[in-house]
């Protein structure tokens, strides 16, 4: 799930994502949106020393540059150039100041040349139901059914490949709320999904839920209430037949679930931040947990946490989901400016950082906030256009007449 869902949405998510680092994100926003230029300095700075993340390096850029500081400005700027952002200057008026700065028409060269499009996507389907609000994507592994879930209507769709539409969930069944992140058992039997709640008495009440293909029954679920403390599990993976990982955002967790005999056990996984997409080299015995920082690695066998590196130009924040394909990491990016993507990040033989980037998809003009995906044989299937902001924390629809049909594209893996 996206940071950035609704205002009300926002400021609790982004809260959640700056503890640890001796200020608030909230304060930051707020402070560059009031022009408080010496308090946006002051917390963007204290937020760098653990993120480098692109929104905090853009906006803190803005204020230096308000404050007569070009020099800052223009590193930090440069910066963000070489990790590959697409940003456009030359449109953005808090610049002002240091457009005339040689240096700066040198950025403007850089940044062009970064938003240059990649299309390699086509359309593989779309689904009827232009309310669905779909989050969470899976398939089985044969690629002949799809399953969609969606936010709205706590629900999930499934897609034949000859073009049929049914609620394999429907919406509420068991207890199910917001539909999150799935995957299709080993065996090709039983659909199992995140699902969390943000309404009423059981805002941050979650759980693991898995119903059967054949019949769309329950199978099993397991539940987590907010007494302790709000929870959000957000994307899961499997480890063998029986065993799931997920993440759990609100509460800065990564879960272990025994699918046998249902022992839930919260891992010693370090300091997560709103923890999201969620990727297992099985071979490797390794995790990968994106996250508001990054992308951390989690070795499986002796519990050691690090923070994943990149030997090449790339920015690792902002990854919705996350997969792992032969040797490299696929992600649902945000640039940090509405400009989303579909990239590769190419590990090296350790496994600890990226040495190469590959950009598969860019620029769409489908794409309304493209969220989860599944990987069937060499395709990656993904969500467009999930329309995450027109969905309001009580469940009701902005311009919901204005809605698209939900479109799965897909992109070859090489």
């Amino acid at each position: 799930m996206k940071l950035l869902v609704t205002s009300t949405i926002v400021l609790m998510t982004l809260h959640a994502a700056a503890q640890g680092y001796g200020t608030d994100y909230p304060g930051f926003l707020q402070a560059a949106a009031n022009k408080n230029l010496p308090e946006c300095i002051d917390r963007g700075n204290q937020l760098l020393q653990g993120t480098r993340h692109p929104n905090i390096l853009y906006k803190l850029a803005e204020c230096y540059c308000q404050a007569d500081s070009a020099a800052q400005s223009i590193r930090l700027l440069q910066e963000l150039g070489d990790k590959g952002l697409p940003y456009n200057l030359v449109e953005n008026p808090k610049l002002t100041g240091i457009m005339a700065d040689p240096a700066f028409k040198a950025l403007v060269k850089k940044f062009d040349s970064n938003r240059k499009s990649v299309q390699n996507s086509m359309d593989a389907f779309t689904l009827n139901d232009a309310r669905l609000i779909p989050e969470g994507m899976a398939a089985t592994s044969d690629g002949r059914q799809f399953f969609v879930g969606s936010l709205a209507q706590n629900k999930v769709v499934q897609y034949g490949v000859g073009g049929s539409q049914k609620d394999l969930v429907v919406p509420g069944q068991d207890g199910v709320w917001m539909v999150l992140g799935m995957k299709v058992s080993a065996d090709n039997k039983t659909l199992w999904l995140c699902s969390a709640s943000e309404r009423d008495s059981v805002n941050g009440y979650s759980g693991i839920f898995g119903f059967d293909l054949a019949s769309g029954r329950l199978r099993k679920k397991f539940t987590v209430d907010n007494k302790a403390g709000a929870h959000l599990f957000n994307d899961l993976v499997f480890a063998g037949n029986d065993v799931l990982y997920f993440t759990d955002s609100k509460a800065g967790k990564l879960w272990r679930l025994n699918l046998q005999d249902g022992a839930m056990t919260a891992m010693e996984s370090g300091a997560l931040v709103y923890p999201n997409g969620i990727a297992l080299d099985e071979k490797a015995q390794v995790l990968y947990v994106a996250d508001f920082v990054g992308i951390k690695r989690i070795d499986l066998r002796d519990h050691s946490v690090t923070q994943l590196v990149s030997k090449a130009p790339a920015y690792l924040n902002q990854v919705d989901g996350l997969y792992f394909y032969k040797h490299s990491l696929i992600a649902i990016q945000d640039s940090g400016n509405n400009d989303d993507r579909i990239v590769q990040f190419y590990l090296d033989q350790s496994g600890h950082a990226i040495e190469r980037v590959k950009v598969l998809q860019s620029f769409h003009p489908d794409f309304i906030i493209p969220t989860t995906g599944v990987i069937v044989k060499n395709d990656f299937y993904y969500i467009a256009n999930s329309q995450l902001r027109n969905l309001q924390p009580d469940g009701t629809l902005t311009n919901a007449e204005q809605l698209k049909k939900p479109l799965i594209k897909k992109v070859r893996l090489d």
